[in-house]
């Protein structure tokens, strides 16, 4: 794993400990899940969310950052 996404996950990390809010918990865990390599798939089953969701996400947190998760 690339250092850049070990310190994304480590910020998500922390996005998600601070953050008491379940729809920004559940925005950031799913895009820490998809960066440590899960599969969309697993992804939408443990967490009951959209491929769209994901990808969604996944995208906004790569173009705007950790504050436009909520």
């Amino acid at each position: 794993m690339s250092e850049s996404k070990e310190a994304e996950i480590k910020h998500l990390e922390d996005f998600i400990k601070g953050n008491p809010d379940s729809r920004e918990f559940k925005r950031a865990l799913a895009v820490k899940l998809a960066l440590e390599g899960y599969a969309y798939r697993a992804i939408k089953k443990s967490l009951g969310v959209s491929y769209g969701f994901i990808s969604k996400w996944k995208k906004v947190l790569s173009c705007r950052g950790y504050q436009k998760l909520n």
